[in-house]
């Protein structure tokens, strides 16, 4: 195990003196896409095979946003990335964002570290939504300029459904444009009706609805949304007793 260890570390020291892709410093930016709270992190200097994951956390008026490279590989190249965590569904007030990058041995680093990469600060002046806090990250892929251009959230459907599977409750999310009626349908799997409910969205961006759906029997569902003007997005559930 020690050999292991030792090559592990000779590989990630090795892969420090390669040549870099790196433009700019780090930077942190916090701003509103549409109801969407986005923490942009430009420029962080990575393994080319790197992949990350990220933890969001809400205490008060903080939000703590740990990210985590969680790939096993270690690629000969170094580059840029750019980091996008949206976070929906915030109260009014004025947030700190404090963001943190953890490393482990686990994933390729010579050990466990938990580092500070900085902090800012955001207000919002009115609620962004009366539902649930729901959060979703992006990675860009390695850069070949200082900028890449921000993936956007959709403003239509998108439907996702959790837990699944499932067998009680479900929490159901989209995105929708205001000022138009959205159904929710399931199909089971000869494709016939056996749930419907219409949501009257007032305010575009991301909504959250939980259903009881405790009486419907064990199979393989197909879970739709469909608009008013035509956008739709399906699903399969699995229903289990």
């Amino acid at each position: 195990m020690k050999i292991y260890a030792h090559i592990s570390l000779l590989i990630f020291l090795f892969l420090l003196t390669l040549p870099k892709l790196v433009y700019s410093d780090e930077s942190i930016e916090a701003y509103l896409d549409g109801k969407i709270l986005v923490v942009r992190n430009d420029n962080v200097e990575v393994n080319c095979c790197a992949k990350f994951s990220d933890k969001i956390e809400i205490k008060d008026k903080t939000i703590r946003i740990t990210q985590t490279d969680t790939s096993t590989v270690k690629c000969k190249c170094m580059c840029n990335i750019d980091m996008y965590h949206y976070v929906a569904a915030l109260q009014a007030g004025k947030y700190k964002i404090e963001l943190y990058r953890d490393e482990f041995k686990v994933y390729g680093y010579p050990e466990d570290k938990h580092i500070f990469i900085g902090s800012t600060e955001f207000e919002i002046t009115s609620p962004i939504s009366k539902v649930n806090y729901y959060f979703e990250f992006k990675q860009s892929p390695c850069k070949t300029n200082s900028k890449s251009e921000l993936p956007k959230i959709s403003k239509y459907n998108d439907l996702s459904i959790f837990p699944n599977p499932s067998q009680e409750t479900i929490n159901i999310k989209f995105n929708s444009l205001a000022n138009q009626e959205v159904r929710f349908v399931l199909y089971n799997f000869i494709g016939k009706e056996v749930f419907s409910k219409v949501f009257d969205i007032t305010q575009e961006g991301l909504h959250s609805y939980n259903l009881d759906l405790s009486n419907l029997p064990e199979g393989v569902y197909i879970g739709k949304i469909i608009s008013k003007s035509g956008h739709s997005s399906a699903v399969k559930l699995i229903w289990s007793k």
